[in-house]
């Protein structure tokens, strides 16, 4: 810790000290302007001192004890010596920022620093001299002042024992004191004058900050705030670098951590893990959605994690103060804890309707002093999959619910459920894979040397490699990926459909939507833009779905395997007519001209699947493929052929092919 040595007042020092200093010290808390002084900048200037300067050395000297930051060093360090203080602290020059290990131990430990300092002197720059006679009134410049926007004053105002106020002339405001201080008075009469006062100003305080002003007089201890409402406290206060915002707020926690200035909003969030490891308080998940979309940019359910990304989520509820509850004496309860599944916890889950629950959380909310006007909250969660969930809004304001008898309104409803929430969760979306084939008489055989993905757009939302479509978030009711089907043949593509693919979701299921339209020459960029958004009307396929379009055929499937769930997309095109396009220039494949080797092929498999209806074994597999094979495989009389009809009638017959007569016929 570096301290300035103000004994001297025509010398001043800095001096490291190992540990804790032995000697008191005064601090300094107050708002940074342009020209503060720096720690490389009080050290030159204390070196040209010591030394015969030159012109340089001297100018140099002299531009910094001209600057408004030293002058006001200056002025700290005369009251301090005033008072009887030989050091002084000021965060502009006592930190060594160019070291970043000096750094974060000063961060780490300045709540301590200021807590542990005999006086601290609060500088309101933007405070007239004339104006701290009516500071209590409203719009007042001490009310007003930039001083109680700032995110570091927090803890400065909290922490020390003794806050002087000062004006911007250095003119006394008034004195902030802990009990402990008042109660070493020596006279009576003059301790219960001094108590009343600092009662009126703690009061004061706490109407501009919103602190609890038993708090700011030492009569509460900071451990028993909940999280919450001490998040509220730093909701509104302003830092220059985003994870000052998370780094300012250490101490009031009680928490460490290491600084990675560059991590932006992430900071906060690491603030809150660090939280979690010292606390039980489930008030720390007692925040607002209102400023955060419930619609997603996909159109599904937007969904959040139980982190808050700023303090200023936890304003905002119109509540006066939240209580933590003590663990319960019957149930076993497990700390929560992060782990690579996202953040797991126990709540007491209570259903809604779907996959939608009410999470009722450890700690009681009042709107006023009275302890009889107590309400119990929730908030909305989500089940995505497993124990995976989710935080949501569901329509409800601030994605929050109070509850004045939770116990009675939700008695015998829900339970006690381990859940892991992931700061990003996401919807369980199935893995999309796209394959072209192309028929060869009874059987279709993979032929993606000859008939493939000739082109994509966006081509980032299809792998050429894995024929894979990474869906990386929801995309529901609208085209994720627009893909050109066509031959290759001699480094020539011969276009013939272009598909555009998405996904819908309905009661949590996830099915495959698409539409194909036969190649006009059009860019594909063009058709994926002109093709945006499905419907629930649009193509979309069930478990097993089949759909000839003349020029094509699709063939969807939706499969399970170890609890995933796999979509595919199949794509079957007539067999490449070589001799009808050798000689000639690449150009889009003719539907007509494919219709009659698609209607060959379709007629071929439909004799071949027609002559096996007598063999009970291949009829069973037919019709249901979970039903072992016959083992001799001989022929038997077919048991249930009397309903054969009815499920030939429900197939869905495309009556712009030119395979429905065929179908028709079967």
């Amino acid at each position: 810790m570096w301290l300035i040595d103000i004994t001297d007042p025509q010398a001043l020092d800095l001096v490291e000290f190992l540990g804790d200093p032995t000697k008191p010290y005064a601090i300094l808390s107050h708002t940074w302007g342009d020209k503060e002084v720096t720690f490389d900048k009080f050290n030159d200037m204390t070196a040209s001192q010591k030394q015969s300067p030159d012109r340089r050395g001297a100018a140099t000297s002299s531009d910094i004890q001209s600057s408004a930051g030293f002058v006001k060093i200056l002025r700290a360090a005369d009251m301090a010596r005033s008072q009887g203080f030989n050091y002084l602290w000021v965060d502009t020059c006592c930190i060594n920022k160019a070291s970043s290990a000096e750094l974060s131990e000063s961060i780490n430990s300045m709540y301590l620093w200021y807590q542990k300092a005999a006086v601290c002197y609060a500088y309101l720059s933007d405070v007239a001299s004339n104006s701290i006679r009516c500071i209590g009134q409203e719009e007042s410049q001490f009310k007003t002042s930039r001083w109680f926007k700032r995110g570091w004053t927090l803890q400065e105002l909290i922490a020390p024992r003794v806050v002087e106020f000062y004006a911007s002339d250095w003119s006394h405001i008034h004195t902030k004191k802990v009990r402990e201080t008042l109660n070493a008075t020596t006279k009576p009469s003059e301790n219960d004058t001094l108590k009343a006062g600092n009662g009126v100003f703690c009061q004061l305080l706490s109407d501009i900050t919103g602190i609890y002003p038993d708090i700011l007089a030492g009569t509460m201890l900071l451990s028993d705030v909940s999280v919450a409402d001490k998040m509220r406290w730093a909701s509104g206060r302003e830092t220059k670098r985003t994870e000052d915002v998370a780094y300012c707020l250490l101490g009031l926690f009680d928490v460490n951590m290491p600084l990675l200035y560059g991590e932006g909003s992430r900071a906060f969030i690491r603030l809150q893990e660090e939280i979690l490891k010292e606390t039980a308080d489930q008030s720390l998940f007692l925040w607002t959605l209102s400023s955060i979309s419930s619609q997603g940019p996909s159109g599904a359910q937007a969904l959040h994690g139980l982190l808050a990304t700023s303090p200023a989520a936890f304003s905002g509820l119109g509540i006066h103060h939240i209580r933590p509850l003590q663990p319960p004496e019957s149930e076993h309860s497990e700390p929560a804890s992060m782990t690579s599944r996202g953040l797991r916890t126990n709540m007491w889950l209570v259903p809604i309707d779907g996959s939608d629950y009410f999470a009722v959380l450890d700690c009681t909310a009042f709107r006023s002093h009275s302890p009889m006007l107590r309400e119990d909250a929730c908030i909305l969660l989500k089940h995505l999959q497993g124990n995976q969930f989710a935080r949501i809004d569901r329509g409800v304001t601030s994605g929050v619910r109070f509850y004045k008898n939770a116990a009675a309104d939700l008695k015998g409803k829900g339970a006690m459920t381990m859940v892991y929430v992931k700061q990003k969760p996401f919807y369980a979306l199935p893995e999309v894979t796209i394959k072209p084939y192309m028929f060869h008489g009874a059987h279709e055989i993979d032929s993606s040397s000859s008939f493939s993905v000739i082109e994509a757009f966006p081509p980032e939302r299809f792998s050429m490699t894995t024929s894979v479509v990474p869906i990386r978030e929801p995309q529901a009711g609208q085209t994720i990926v627009t893909l050109r089907f066509g031959y290759k043949r001699h480094r020539n593509c011969y276009p013939l459909v272009d598909i555009s693919v998405g996904l819908q979701i309905q009661d949590s299921d996830w099915s495959l939507c698409y539409r194909m339209h036969p190649f006009n020459g059009s860019k594909l960029q063009s058709v994926h833009k002109n093709n945006q958004g499905f419907s629930l009307s649009s193509e979309t396929a069930g478990d097993i779905d089949t759909r000839f379009f003349g020029h094509a055929a699709v063939h969807i499937k939706k499969q399970q395997h170890r609890g995933r769930r796999f979509l595919h997309l199949e794509v079957f095109a007539p067999k490449f007519n070589h001799a009808a396009l050798i000689g000639e220039d690449p150009q889009p494949a003719d539907a007509s001209a494919a219709r009659p080797a698609l209607q060959g092929d379709i007629m071929h498999q439909i004799r071949y699947i027609t002559r096996q209806c007598c063999y009970q074994d291949k009829l069973e597999y037919i019709l249901s493929s979970d039903k072992s094979l016959s083992p001799d495989g001989v022929r038997k009389s077919v048991e249930g052929i009397e309903n054969i009809s009815q499920r030939f009638d429900e197939i869905a017959v495309d009556k712009c092919g030119p395979h429905t007569d065929m179908i028709q016929a079967v």
